[in-house]
């Protein structure tokens, strides 16, 4: 935790041992007792999601598992965003202070198969650079046809400031169709589009994945609980729903823009 922090978010003598953790249930039941207030585990796992989606806190993992894994840490960024979630303040303004209160978790490298992964706005900007391309070896094509053309015609026709003139018009009209400049305003809304195209593109993945989750025996998608409880396996679910989105997210991206 950075040394500004004071009052409630201030790490205090009684705090736990850092080196105890948590899995998401009691994660959140510490949550409740320390702030005197419940809390439920979904609400929790959102939070912290949300941080890593925004590359600002990464959570532990469980080797063995890939189950997430909380410390005294990340319970104090817990409390923090809980408190000010109850001052009516939006996660979004939570997030951006989260950095200057505290010393956050880096990102672990990527492993060789994580690498393979495209990034979602990398992909994007291969795309648009792939459209632009074939557009301008498109239109050099073309007006590589009108040249061969003209000579042809300047051997069949005797009228020569005629035929170049037709020539020079045509050769103008391809090379308006060339890709201008784009405005701030042209860019923005492409950027909108884009935002638009992957959303549609992970809202569709991510129901698919559902799909065929709910299509798994029962016993890979319950875990028991207690002696005699069974609940649905939240965690496995969500592991499931990620790895489907990344294993399709590339190809479905490029069927949308027609690659």
């Amino acid at each position: 935790m950075k040394t500004g922090l004071i009052g409630r978010y201030q790490r205090s003598e009684d705090m736990i041992d850092e080196q105890k953790m948590w899995k998401i249930t009691d994660f959140a039941k510490e949550i409740s007792e320390r702030s005197k207030s419940s809390i439920h585990y979904n609400t929790v796992d959102n939070w912290f999601k949300k941080l890593e989606e925004k590359k600002i806190h990464y959570i532990n993992r469980i080797e063995e598992t890939d189950e997430k894994c909380y410390n005294q840490e990340d319970l104090e960024i817990a409390l923090f965003i809980k408190a000010k979630r109850e001052e009516n303040w939006s996660l979004n303004a939570i997030f951006q202070q989260i950095p200057d209160f505290f010393e956050t978790r880096p990102f672990p490298q990527l492993s060789t198969n994580d690498s393979q992964i495209l990034d979602k706005e990398t992909l994007k900007r291969e795309i648009r650079i792939e459209m632009q391309k074939a557009m301008e070896e498109t239109a050099a094509a073309q007006i590589a046809e009108v040249k061969q053309q003209y000579e042809q015609l300047k051997n069949l026709l005797p009228q020569q400031r005629d035929i170049e003139n037709a020539i020079q018009n045509s050769s103008k009209l391809l090379l308006e169709k060339v890709p201008k400049q784009k405005s701030p305003e042209e860019e923005r809304q492409e950027r909108l589009n884009d935002l638009f195209t992957q959303r549609r593109v992970e809202s569709k993945l991510e129901n698919e994945a559902l799909e065929y989750w709910y299509q798994k025996p029962k016993e890979e998608r319950m875990k028991k609980v207690w002696w005699f409880r069974i609940v649905e396996d939240y965690e496995a679910k969500d592991r499931f729903v990620r790895q489907y989105i990344n294993q399709y997210f590339e190809v479905r991206m490029k069927d949308e823009y027609g690659l």
